[in-house]
């Protein structure tokens, strides 16, 4: 059994690999070989845990110190080959005391699935038990773009172009999971509001199927594929666009992890209890105990840190004196060590040569001195170690599904003042550095009301006070990324990726004014806008701020002659119809 010194998080994120877990029992199941000192003997699995069980899954049994019965003894039994023979797995074991094994085979699988597993031991308690398995690994194309062009789509002849079919091929390693996006503008004309229909042709009858596809603000359509017979049908007999009023320009296929991985260089501080118990220190012989000799270093480098926590020997003994020696050179001459002592007992050594790192690893400590008891010592070993960072980059399009307990570097640095917020995972205030942050509650006539939050949702856009700037780039470890597809109201909409063009629309400036976008202004991703009709007099309004408010600026003059219907969105050629102009409502005959 091998002790496994770095962090688990590390090992199921490397080489770009997306770990799912699913917890498979949960209880508290104490696990010993002597059945008088410490309660319950072995445990296995209840029937059905492993169900589904496959080669390269990872199971992990989250367990705890029983204490009062020694150092903890970790095995891992199962019942292999048709003689059901007992084998013990080769099992890893943090410094958390969680046992890690990765499936090796297809029959080892089946066989846990099917018969379980025996956990044995000493002095420890399982209180859960999880399969992690991998979901997905990192392409190294971000994006595969399938087909570029200009495709109208109408249901009225007047406009050129009817529907669409996609050429054979276009989807030919189209995948479940996987996310096809396509591309729209709205067709140039006065043709109405655009309409999106996806269809393809489902089972064996080739039946005309609408796919639930979701369209956001920027007329992109969405389709997540459901499973792999829609994947193989699609990509055998293709999509086809139909609806009214709009030009298709580019489909893409986003695989459900192809966003950028970086690994960054940090360093991991880790320890390991490398002996545990209850041993009184003495040169008098009135006290129990003498001297005590610790054997237990079987690695050790330059750098690393030797803690001995101690306390006082109960009764009249003195004040205690602590000494610490090893074994030195070639003649193995006791040496003793420059040792600190803190003012809770705590004795401390950092190793200052690879050649006293080896000889402690060897020969071990000899703890001398008098009217102390020691009861554990660890080792804090400090390392450089690469993490690897999902990229989130506000200046380009990171196309990227959904995972769990993955570290995110937030490419989004914010200047001191107001901005807005949309991120794929719940996160605080504190964590991106903000000092406050609001969610929009409600309009009332020319005034937004924003409400504040001490919690941010995945999805969900948020306006955003920094006292200070921030860095360039935020990491945040553990993170869990629950959405691709920023949620949206009719007024306050997020948005993931840049936006290019911002004629119409209202971003918010740092000194918290409302100001009307051109088409040249440009808005970074993982940001929030305004979609309102044109008017030079909305505020905002903070429900603890009062007389916090922000006036908008004034709108340009082509900005004011545009027209809007009551959904707040642009109309270039109004038809009958109430509509909204320079703030004031008139109708269209």
């Amino acid at each position: 059994m091998k002790r496994n010194l770095l962090l688990l998080l590390t090992f199921f994120l490397s080489v770009g690999i997306y770990a799912k877990e699913t917890v498979v029992w949960t209880g508290s199941e104490p696990i010993s070989w002597n059945n008088e000192a410490a309660p319950g003997t072995q445990f296995e699995t209840p029937e059905g845990t492993f169900t589904g069980l496959a080669a390269g899954n990872t199971i992990l049994v989250y367990t705890s110190v029983n204490e009062g019965y020694g150092d903890p003894n970790y095995v891992v039994t199962y019942k292999a080959g048709d003689a059901w023979e007992w084998t013990d797995l080769g099992i890893t074991v943090s410094n958390d005391g969680i046992i890690s094994y990765t499936v090796e085979s297809e029959q080892i699988a089946n066989e846990i699935a099917e018969r379980g597993l025996i956990l044995r031991g000493q002095a420890y308690v399982a209180s859960k038990i999880s399969i992690v398995t991998d979901d997905e690994v990192v392409e190294d194309q971000r994006v595969q773009t399938v087909w570029e062009g200009t495709e109208p789509i109408s249901w009225n002849a007047d406009i050129p172009g009817t529907q669409y079919e996609t050429t054979s091929g276009i989807f030919s390693q189209l995948a479940a999971g996987n996310i096809i996006k396509i591309y729209t503008i709205a067709t140039a004309g006065d043709h109405g509001d655009p309409q999106y229909v996806v269809t393809y042709k489902a089972g064996d009858s080739w039946e005309w199927t609408d796919l639930d596809v979701n369209v956001s603000n920027d007329g992109i359509i969405s389709y997540t594929v459901a499973n792999e017979q829609i994947a193989t049908e699609i990509a055998e007999r293709g999509l086809i666009f139909r609806g009214q009023a709009y030009t298709i320009t580019k489909i893409v296929i986003q695989t459900v992890a192809d966003a950028q991985v970086e690994a960054i260089t940090e360093t991991v501080q880790s320890s390991t209890d490398v002996w545990t118990g209850s041993q009184a220190i003495s040169w008098s012989a009135d006290i129990p105990g003498e001297q005590y000799e610790i054997n237990t270093f079987t690695s050790l480098k330059q750098g690393d840190v030797i803690n001995i926590y101690t306390s006082r020997t109960e009764g009249d003994y003195g004040d205690p004196q602590y000494v610490v020696t090893y074994k030195a050179g070639d003649g193995w001459e006791w040496t003793d060590l420059s040792v600190n002592v803190s003012d809770n007992g705590t004795i401390s050594y950092t190793v200052e040569s690879e050649q006293i790192a080896t000889e402690i690893a060897e020969r071990g400590l000899v703890l001398r001195g008098q009217a102390y008891t020691i009861s554990r010592v660890e080792v804090v070993s400090t390392e450089d170690t690469n993490i690897d960072y999902l990229v989130l980059n506000a200046d380009v399009e990171e196309l990227f599904g959904t995972a769990s307990g993955i570290n995110v570097k937030l490419c989004r640095p914010n200047t001191a003042g107001w901005t807005t917020l949309c991120l794929p995972f719940n996160t605080t205030p504190e964590t991106l550095g903000a000092t406050k942050v609001y969610a929009f509650s409600e309009q009332d006539g020319d005034v937004l009301k924003f409400s504040r939050v001490y919690s941010l949702t995945a999805g969900q856009p948020y306006l955003a006070y920094y006292a200070q700037a921030t860095a360039e780039a935020i990491l945040i470890k553990n993170v869990d990324i629950t959405v691709t597809t920023p949620s949206s109201n009719d007024i306050f909409i997020g948005t993931f990726a840049p936006k290019t063009n911002m004629e119409g629309l209202y971003s918010v400036t740092t000194d918290g004014k409302i100001m009307q976008g051109s088409s040249t202004a440009t808005l970074k991703g993982y940001r929030a806008y305004f979609e309102l009709p044109a008017s030079s007099r909305y505020a905002i309004s903070f429900d603890d701020e009062t007389t916090s408010i922000g006036m908008v600026t004034e709108a340009s003059t082509s900005a004011k002659n545009n027209v809007y219907n009551l959904a707040g969105q642009r109309v270039a050629h109004p038809q009958r119809g109430i509509y909204i102009k320079n703030g004031k409502k008139y109708f269209v005959k």
